[in-house]
């Protein structure tokens, strides 16, 4: 009777040592730049990261409002939002979601109010961040669209020599060289790009973001076989509408995210870019790092280089275990 007794106690013991105290509770805010209805899954990829990592939204986690403040692709509403959370009170933490748009908006605002909470950056498009108290995902986006114009370059018959591009000359940091640029020096009077831009104004609604999109893809009827979509989340929003645009006009695409397969992209379109749901799952990780080690340098994270991908089985999603 002892021996089991014994043999009990030290099973006891073993289930103790493993038993992890529950981490005290954090109050987070989430901005972000687009539109609740097309972002559930990124959001809980993002939540499903911190989870991995020990906050619970309900036990451990609290998010400000219960919901992200969203900006509904808006300029102004994204200021205000990034306003909100710059001076709301007993944050331990903001995470910056939907684009380069969303840090840049929140720096801003930090820096006018002289608050500087932690912020946490889900598919940021540079390597550094941008001021101290921030950090996250190197999502590469835009840094990548030159691989994609040369990508499709490469796909086209050697007789294209016109190729459309889909911008949006309102993102921060907007580089109107970059893609003019590469078709400049590697092939002098060989390529010509026909730029079309995509935008949204304060107050505007979809259907004006729906509207240039439609234009652009008109005007490229007939005379323009292969374009880019390039990086950018008002297209990332609006995946049906620019994928719906491009087969009516008989234009192929290569696009940044594998979601545009999942939203229309034609069989024989292009992907070429880092994979939307994995960034904001590691930004819930680091989210939770940060939690754990407010005061500690924390590097950005750059997702892995992809690898192109032209039909849909080539696309797949390997998540981390």
């Amino acid at each position: 009777m002892a021996k089991r007794k014994k043999a009990t106690s030290k099973k006891g013991r073993r289930a103790k040592k493993r038993t992890k105290s529950p981490k005290p509770p954090k109050t987070i805010g989430i901005l972000h730049s687009a539109s609740k209805s097309k972002h559930k899954k990124e959001i809980e990829a993002l939540i499903g990261g911190l989870q991995m990592k020990g906050y619970t939204e309900g036990v451990n986690l609290t998010i400000l409002g219960n919901d992200p403040y969203w900006s509904d692709d808006d300029p102004k509403k994204l200021a205000d939002n990034a306003r909100t959370l710059a001076t709301a009170a007993g944050l331990d933490l903001i995470i910056a979601a939907g684009g380069t748009a969303s840090v840049y908006a929140l720096k801003k605002q930090q820096g006018n109010v002289g608050i500087y909470t932690p912020v946490v950056f889900t598919t940021f498009s540079e390597q550094n961040a941008p001021a101290p108290n921030m950090t996250g995902v190197n999502a590469r986006t835009s840094e990548f669209d030159v691989a994609r114009m040369e990508l499709l370059y490469q796909k086209a018959p050697s007789s294209t020599a016109r190729f459309g591009v889909l911008e949006n000359p309102t993102r921060p940091n907007f580089d109107a060289n970059k893609l003019q640029g590469w078709a400049d020096s590697k092939f002098p009077r060989v390529i010509t790009l026909d730029r079309q831009p995509v935008y949204k104004n304060p107050g505007e609604t979809d259907q004006d973001i729906i509207d240039r999109i439609d234009q652009a893809f008109n005007s490229w009827k007939g005379k323009i076989e292969f374009a880019q979509v390039c990086a950018d989340p008002i297209f990332n929003d609006f995946r049906k509408e620019v994928t719906r645009a491009a087969k009516k006009n008989g234009v192929r695409a290569v696009y940044q995210w594998k979601q545009f397969r999942d939203d229309g992209a034609d069989p024989n379109d292009l992907v070429y870019g880092t994979l939307l749901m994995d960034a904001y799952e590691h930004a819930g990780e680091m989210a939770a790092q940060r939690l754990d080690q407010p005061f500690s340098i924390i590097p950005v994270y750059p997702l892995p280089q992809p690898g192109p991908s032209v039909k849909r089985k080539t696309a797949k999603r390997k998540r981390r275990q």
